[in-house]
């Protein structure tokens, strides 16, 4: 089996860096997947743990979580792709270059992470959204994260053509136009 890259068959790659074309392949699959990933994270989510934090759709973090990159202190290159469209480049590239660790709160505040819990609530959180997202139509949240998935690396106009072929693929479903219809009849009179 070859490395992403093709530059040296990955029988022979050290430890660290299976473990980072393992994360990488990981991060691929979760982003190409239509249905939504939520991770929950406690203490310390550090370069590759960072970096399996950031597959998730949804991040929900204790108080007790740390996110950061110390990669650089030992001569790495930490990922950034998936990093700055959570968080913006300028971000990306303070917590990859100067080895920030950040806690959950300041996470949740540059919105690395959805949601701050206490550990003990950590996982029924995490469950929590997992079945608000699991009652919502397929087709929709799969024309979300499509769009999501694209339109960081496309122009703006694009961006937006794109938004609206996703959205209106997403209405050729039945159940979404009965559950539109539902919810725009519920408006009228109300505001």
């Amino acid at each position: 089996m070859d490395n992403p890259e093709g530059e040296m068959p990955y029988e022979f790659l050290s430890v660290e860096t299976k473990a980072r074309v393992r994360t990488i392949r990981l991060n691929r699959e979760q982003k190409r997947n239509a249905k939504p990933l939520v991770t929950a994270v406690s203490g310390p989510a550090l370069a590759g743990g960072f970096d399996l934090a950031l597959a998730g759709d949804f991040i929900i973090a204790s108080d007790t979580a740390r996110f950061g990159h110390p990669e650089v202190n030992f001569g790495a290159a930490p990922a950034l792709a998936v990093l700055w469209t959570r968080v913006g480049l300028a971000r990306a590239k303070e917590l990859a270059m100067f080895d920030t660790t950040i806690g959950a709160e300041d996470a949740l505040r540059i919105g690395l992470v959805n949601r701050v819990v206490p550990p003990g609530r950590l996982f029924d959180e995490a469950a929590k959204v997992a079945q608000a997202l699991a009652a919502k139509p397929p087709a929709a949240l799969r024309a979300v994260k499509a769009v999501a998935r694209r339109i960081a690396s496309l122009e703006l106009f694009a961006g937006m053509q794109f938004e609206g072929e996703q959205a209106a693929e997403a209405l050729q479903d039945p159940e979404n136009l009965r559950r539109a219809a539902e919810y725009f009849g519920g408006l009228k009179g109300g505001t």
